[in-house]
């Protein structure tokens, strides 16, 4: 399920999900943090098993759904991991409100990953 693709960083892909009459592959990365917490980046469905896996590597701290098309699986996570920050799009953001999020990606990250994740905001 999860493979490692280097020191503190793993990918787990997912099912196929349709979107608009077409089929896409879908694959999320895990990121431990200096600080020890995990970064989940677009989450797949979670299962018992990868949520084991996850589980295993340490504590979720945040999950992130990098555009507004990554959102499907995110109540399942936040569910699971009810302490973790949840991190998203403006337009994720206004399209799921019956979840709880912490704040709004923007060019500049968070601090929490500031300096260990670059990102880079393009839509809204």
């Amino acid at each position: 399920m999860l493979e490692p693709l280097g020191s503190d960083l793993w990918f787990a892909d997912g099912g196929v999900v349709s979107f608009k009459g077409f089929d896409y592959p879908t694959r999320m990365v895990a990121v431990r943090l200096a600080d020890g917490g995990l970064w989940l980046w677009s989450p797949v469905e979670r299962t018992a098993a990868l949520e084991g896996e996850v589980r295993a590597l340490g504590r979720v701290r945040h999950i992130i759904s990098p555009n507004k098309l990554h959102f499907l699986f995110l109540g399942q996570w936040q569910t699971a991991f009810p302490d973790a920050s949840l991190w998203a799009t403006p337009a994720t953001i206004a399209k799921c409100r019956e979840l709880r999020f912490s704040g709004a990606l923007a060019d500049d990250p968070p601090a929490e990953w500031k300096g260990q994740i670059d990102q880079f905001y393009r839509f809204s």
